[in-house]
Protein backbone atom coordinates (compact mmCIF):
# COMPACT_ATOMS: atom_id res chain seq x y z
CA UNK A 1 0.00 0.00 0.00
CA UNK A 2 1.22 3.49 -0.61
CA UNK A 3 1.89 6.32 1.49
CA UNK A 4 -0.49 8.31 -0.22
CA UNK A 5 -2.73 5.76 0.34
CA UNK A 6 -1.74 5.99 4.08
CA UNK A 7 -2.15 9.81 4.14
CA UNK A 8 -5.86 9.89 2.43
CA UNK A 9 -6.93 7.22 5.06
CA UNK A 10 -5.82 9.10 7.77
CA UNK A 11 -6.65 12.10 6.84
CA UNK A 12 -10.58 10.93 6.47
CA UNK A 13 -10.43 9.60 9.86
CA UNK A 14 -8.62 12.74 11.51
CA UNK A 15 -11.20 15.30 9.25
CA UNK A 16 -14.35 14.90 12.00
CA UNK A 17 -12.41 16.03 14.74
CA UNK A 18 -10.19 18.81 12.65
CA UNK A 19 -13.96 19.80 11.97
CA UNK A 20 -15.17 19.89 15.20
CA UNK A 21 -12.06 22.23 16.24
CA UNK A 22 -12.92 24.76 13.74
CA UNK A 23 -13.29 28.39 14.81
CA UNK A 24 -16.92 28.85 16.22
CA UNK A 25 -17.12 32.11 14.38
CA UNK A 26 -17.48 30.32 11.01
CA UNK A 27 -20.34 30.32 9.33
CA UNK A 28 -22.09 26.76 9.66
CA UNK A 29 -23.32 26.41 6.02
CA UNK A 30 -20.05 27.83 3.77
CA UNK A 31 -20.35 28.19 0.08
CA UNK A 32 -17.05 28.54 -0.84
CA UNK A 33 -13.98 26.44 0.68
CA UNK A 34 -10.24 25.74 0.27
CA UNK A 35 -8.45 23.60 1.71
CA UNK A 36 -6.04 20.84 1.27
CA UNK A 37 -6.86 18.21 -1.54
CA UNK A 38 -8.15 15.52 0.56
CA UNK A 39 -9.83 17.47 2.56
CA UNK A 40 -11.74 18.75 0.08
CA UNK A 41 -12.66 15.56 -1.55
CA UNK A 42 -13.86 14.39 2.15
CA UNK A 43 -15.62 17.38 2.62
CA UNK A 44 -17.36 17.40 -1.38
CA UNK A 45 -18.43 13.94 -0.96
CA UNK A 46 -20.05 14.49 2.78
CA UNK A 47 -21.65 18.12 1.06
CA UNK A 48 -23.11 16.24 -2.30
CA UNK A 49 -23.77 12.73 -0.77
CA UNK A 50 -24.62 13.36 2.54
CA UNK A 51 -22.52 10.50 3.77
CA UNK A 52 -18.73 10.40 5.29
CA UNK A 53 -15.93 10.24 3.44
CA UNK A 54 -14.91 6.77 5.47
CA UNK A 55 -18.26 5.32 4.38
CA UNK A 56 -15.64 4.97 0.80
CA UNK A 57 -12.47 3.79 2.53
CA UNK A 58 -12.18 0.07 1.59
CA UNK A 59 -15.20 -0.34 -0.17
CA UNK A 60 -15.54 -2.67 -3.05
CA UNK A 61 -12.37 -3.08 -5.13
CA UNK A 62 -11.35 0.78 -5.99
CA UNK A 63 -12.64 2.90 -3.08
CA UNK A 64 -9.99 4.25 -0.43
CA UNK A 65 -6.33 3.22 -0.45
CA UNK A 66 -5.12 1.62 -4.12
CA UNK A 67 -7.37 -0.74 -6.58
CA UNK A 68 -8.02 -3.21 -8.51
CA UNK A 69 -9.65 -5.79 -10.56
CA UNK A 70 -13.55 -5.21 -11.75
CA UNK A 71 -15.80 -2.59 -9.43
CA UNK A 72 -17.74 -4.77 -7.36
CA UNK A 73 -21.09 -1.85 -7.94
CA UNK A 74 -21.66 1.48 -9.63
CA UNK A 75 -20.31 2.72 -6.37
CA UNK A 76 -17.07 1.10 -6.37
CA UNK A 77 -17.02 1.94 -10.13
CA UNK A 78 -17.10 5.81 -9.08
CA UNK A 79 -14.17 5.24 -6.95
CA UNK A 80 -12.39 3.11 -9.98
CA UNK A 81 -13.06 6.11 -12.34
CA UNK A 82 -11.76 8.64 -10.01
CA UNK A 83 -8.80 6.62 -9.56
CA UNK A 84 -8.32 6.38 -13.51
CA UNK A 85 -8.75 10.56 -13.49
CA UNK A 86 -5.81 11.02 -11.45
CA UNK A 87 -3.88 9.02 -13.08
CA UNK A 88 -4.85 10.77 -16.04
CA UNK A 89 -4.45 14.16 -14.47
CA UNK A 90 -0.56 13.27 -12.80
CA UNK A 91 0.68 11.83 -16.25
CA UNK A 92 -0.80 15.39 -17.94
CA UNK A 93 -0.78 18.69 -16.47
CA UNK A 94 0.11 17.42 -12.67
CA UNK A 95 3.30 15.84 -13.47
CA UNK A 96 5.16 18.23 -11.53
CA UNK A 97 3.43 17.02 -8.87
CA UNK A 98 3.57 13.87 -9.06
CA UNK A 99 1.61 10.68 -8.06
CA UNK A 100 1.74 11.92 -3.76
CA UNK A 101 1.90 15.21 -4.52
CA UNK A 102 -1.82 15.93 -6.18
CA UNK A 103 -2.88 15.47 -2.26
CA UNK A 104 -1.60 18.36 -0.80
CA UNK A 105 -3.02 20.71 -3.73
CA UNK A 106 -5.23 23.42 -2.54
CA UNK A 107 -8.32 24.40 -4.62
CA UNK A 108 -11.13 26.08 -4.00
CA UNK A 109 -14.86 24.60 -4.37
CA UNK A 110 -18.64 25.61 -3.81
CA UNK A 111 -21.71 23.73 -3.31
CA UNK A 112 -24.32 24.53 -5.90
CA UNK A 113 -28.23 25.37 -4.90
CA UNK A 114 -28.91 22.19 -6.09
CA UNK A 115 -26.06 20.26 -3.91
CA UNK A 116 -23.38 19.85 -6.62
CA UNK A 117 -20.04 20.65 -5.63
CA UNK A 118 -18.08 22.84 -8.73
CA UNK A 119 -14.66 24.18 -9.01
CA UNK A 120 -14.11 27.67 -9.05
CA UNK A 121 -11.99 29.26 -11.52
CA UNK A 122 -8.37 28.09 -10.69
CA UNK A 123 -5.08 29.10 -12.47
CA UNK A 124 -3.57 26.57 -12.00
CA UNK A 125 -4.55 23.68 -14.41
CA UNK A 126 -2.98 21.07 -12.07
CA UNK A 127 -5.18 22.42 -9.52
CA UNK A 128 -8.19 22.84 -11.96
CA UNK A 129 -7.77 18.97 -13.15
CA UNK A 130 -7.91 17.68 -9.34
CA UNK A 131 -10.64 19.88 -8.30
CA UNK A 132 -12.81 18.52 -11.12
CA UNK A 133 -11.92 14.47 -10.95
CA UNK A 134 -13.41 15.28 -7.15
CA UNK A 135 -16.48 17.05 -8.42
CA UNK A 136 -17.08 14.19 -10.71
CA UNK A 137 -17.26 11.21 -8.15
CA UNK A 138 -18.82 12.87 -5.53
CA UNK A 139 -21.59 13.44 -8.27
CA UNK A 140 -20.96 10.37 -9.35
CA UNK A 141 -21.64 8.70 -5.92
CA UNK A 142 -24.31 10.91 -5.57
CA UNK A 143 -26.22 9.28 -8.38
CA UNK A 144 -25.52 5.90 -7.34
CA UNK A 145 -26.11 6.23 -3.39
CA UNK A 146 -28.56 3.56 -3.84
CA UNK A 147 -26.54 0.85 -4.86
CA UNK A 148 -24.22 1.45 -1.54
CA UNK A 149 -24.23 -1.86 -0.44
CA UNK A 150 -22.99 -2.34 3.48
CA UNK A 151 -21.43 -5.80 2.30
CA UNK A 152 -19.15 -4.53 0.21
CA UNK A 153 -17.66 -2.74 2.91
CA UNK A 154 -14.43 -3.94 4.42
CA UNK A 155 -13.86 -2.69 8.39
CA UNK A 156 -10.39 -1.73 8.64
CA UNK A 157 -8.41 -2.31 12.06
CA UNK A 158 -7.05 1.02 12.73
CA UNK A 159 -4.22 -0.09 15.01
CA UNK A 160 -3.21 -2.64 11.87
CA UNK A 161 -3.56 0.24 9.76
CA UNK A 162 -1.09 2.20 11.61
CA UNK A 163 0.77 -0.22 11.80
CA UNK A 164 1.44 -1.15 8.17
CA UNK A 165 1.65 2.54 7.57
CA UNK A 166 4.74 2.35 10.10
CA UNK A 167 3.16 4.83 12.17
CA UNK A 168 3.64 1.73 15.26
CA UNK A 169 6.57 -0.29 15.60
CA UNK A 170 5.92 -3.96 15.74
Amino acid sequence: MSSAGWIFVGLLFISPFYEAAQIKDEPSVRKSRQRRSLVDLKDMVKSVTGREGSDFINYGNWCGLGGSGKPVDPVDECCQNHDICYDLATSGVCREHGTKGVYQLEYKWRVTDDGMAVCNDEKDECKMAICFCDAIISKCLKSNIDAYDPKNYHDIDLFQLFKEADYLSS
